[in-house]
């Protein structure tokens, strides 16, 4: 059957006999074992995804626009180790090469190049000494000017970290990622991560979340 004829009988489907199809086609899916992304090997040029080219693209013809960051505060209640917060923060970047991959041209083409695992830097803004109602607008302007800040593809980590200290028992952790390196459902992946690894750090134990099996530069390969 060709594609067109797939169309043809698609159409003559009921929308409810179409939602059961499209129902059953995802659950036949999600019960075939994946294809398997290979790890990429050698220490030739990472490639880049398209889309990975594309924002590069678009960052030449602006590159002070903060369209492709994407924000994350977190309001943290209560005690904070902030050695433990920094630790874990640092280990998500480690753990995903995308977050410390930057974009470089060479011979006027875009290619990736992938940082070695380094400190994240989490500044602390301490605000705790300003009045209330204050220190909640001051929280509320660094998070807005934070999210409008650019990120420079070619100066990696793609992950950036804010600590506001508004009260002496409550923060404002400001989260700032570029698109070229996740997006709104893979924050939320980083944010249970950073949780999971400030839960062992700040008991001194190990990390226990398991290696990716595959990292984003393989499935770009």
């Amino acid at each position: 059957m060709t594609e067109a004829e797939r169309l043809e009988l698609l159409k003559k489907l009921s929308p409810a006999k179409r939602a059961l199809l499209v129902q059953a086609l995802l659950e036949r899916k999600a019960a075939a074992p994946a294809a398997g992304i290979p790890r990429r090997g050698g220490d030739g040029p990472v490639p880049l995804s398209s889309g990975q080219r594309r924002m590069w693209l678009a960052q030449q013809m602006d590159l002070e626009s903060p369209a492709a960051n994407l924000t994350a505060p977190l309001r943290l209640d209560g005690a904070l180790d902030v050695r433990a917060l920094a630790a874990g923060l640092t280990e998500v970047v480690r753990r995903h090469e995308a977050l410390r991959t930057g974009i470089e041209a060479l011979d006027g083409e875009p290619v990736a190049a992938i940082l070695p695992p380094g400190p994240l830097n989490v500044p602390v803004i301490d605000l705790a000494g300003l009045p209330f109602p204050r220190t909640e607008e001051e929280g509320l302007r660094l998070a807005a000017a934070e999210a409008r800040r650019p990120f420079d593809l070619a100066r990696p980590p793609m992950l950036r970290a804010r600590l506001v200290r508004t009260v002496p028992d409550s923060h404002l952790l400001l989260l700032t990622v570029h698109h070229v390196a996740a997006d709104g459902w893979s924050v939320a992946i980083l944010i249970r991560e950073m949780v999971a690894l400030y839960g062992a750090f700040v008991t001194g134990q190990p990390s226990r979340l398991p290696e990716p099996p595959i990292q984003y530069a393989d499935y770009a390969a």
